[in-house]
């Protein structure tokens, strides 16, 4: 079992070098889908702007910041509102990208929020008691149980 994101990501690879093609490529959309659903709904939610802005792109990390997010709660905003709009802006972009996926391509699954490395506790405990054990660990422990890897 993968113990890191590093090693999770050497396992698929390792696991879908020894499948057909066409199982492989079917394998590693259905893995992408189910890590980002859950980043994105692990992804603690006050504008909404971190949880908006997983992005998956094709072959190369991306250094976009697409969604900007809502009205801080603090200030009025509406918390069941910002968190959909983030949710559906997160799994829109989603579906486009792995629609036009092709064998071969490598998924990247990135969040350029400036603050992200603090929500998840890069360096130090994350910061939000939405989400206090990260997303990224917690994804990938939910992949190993799903996918056995």
């Amino acid at each position: 079992m993968a113990t890191n994101v590093r090693d999770f990501n050497q396992r698929i690879r390792v696991v879908t070098k020894n499948l057909p093609a066409k199982k492989a490529f079917t394998l590693q959309k259905k893995v992408a889908l189910e890590a980002l659903k859950s980043l994105v709904f692990m992804t603690p939610v006050d504008t909404g702007r971190a949880r908006g802005n997983w992005v998956v792109t094709m072959n190369t990390p991306s250094k976009a910041n697409p969604f900007k997010g809502g009205m801080r709660i603090r200030q009025g905003g509406d918390l069941d509102a910002n968190s959909a709009a983030a949710t559906a802006f997160a799994m829109e972009q989603t579906s486009k990208i792995l629609a036009y996926q092709r064998m071969n391509q490598v998924i990247w699954i990135t969040n350029t929020t400036p603050y992200i490395l603090e929500l998840e506790g890069v360096d130090k405990a994350p910061t939000s008691m939405q989400a206090p054990a990260g997303m990224l660990m917690v994804t990938k422990i939910r992949l190993n149980l799903m996918f056995g890897f």
